[in-house]
């Protein structure tokens, strides 16, 4: 089905990019494990949506389309086919930087993309709270955290 290009427009203006669904529900595990943290934290590099001060960790709540995340919730925009791939990959490149960066200062960097989060295929809140709670706690690398649970951050994002 075809959108036009008026309501295609509307459609845009309305996705927010902060406070969004995923993000309060990431916000509620943190609170849920008494954890300090500092939210959408404009003062480091790449603006983490949540920074665990205390466990060096930064925590970034990706959307499956404008991450490009390869899942069942990503699907390549029909419409405008070049400006989308442009775009997801410009998006994919400055992840790498971010990433590249955090680590430099530090920082431990994780991934908990949408579709852990919201969907048919989401994580059980429990098994969610524990992947994050063992990332901050005992995990010292890169990670992500998709429909299929916690794992190592082994290619670009």
């Amino acid at each position: 089905m075809r959108i036009s290009q008026e309501k295609r427009s509307h459609i845009m203006r309305t996705i927010h990019s902060k406070n969004t669904k995923p993000e309060i529900i990431v916000e509620g595990i943190l609170s849920n494990l008494d954890i300090n943290y500092m939210a959408h934290c404009h003062s480091l590099y790449g603006k983490p949506d949540f920074l665990c001060e205390v466990y060096k960790a930064a925590i970034f709540v990706n959307g499956c389309f404008w991450h490009g995340h390869q899942c069942h919730m990503f699907r390549s925009p029909d419409s405008t086919n070049k400006y989308w791939v442009s775009k997801l990959q410009k998006n994919s490149e400055r992840d790498i930087r971010v990433v590249s960066i955090l680590n430099n200062l530090g920082y431990k960097f994780i991934v908990v993309w949408e579709c852990a989060l919201i969907g048919k295929r989401k994580l059980d809140p429990l098994v969610l709270q524990d992947c994050l709670e063992e990332w901050l706690l005992a995990g010292n690398g890169n990670c992500e955290i998709d429909s299929k649970g916690l794992k190592a951050m082994v290619s670009s994002i």
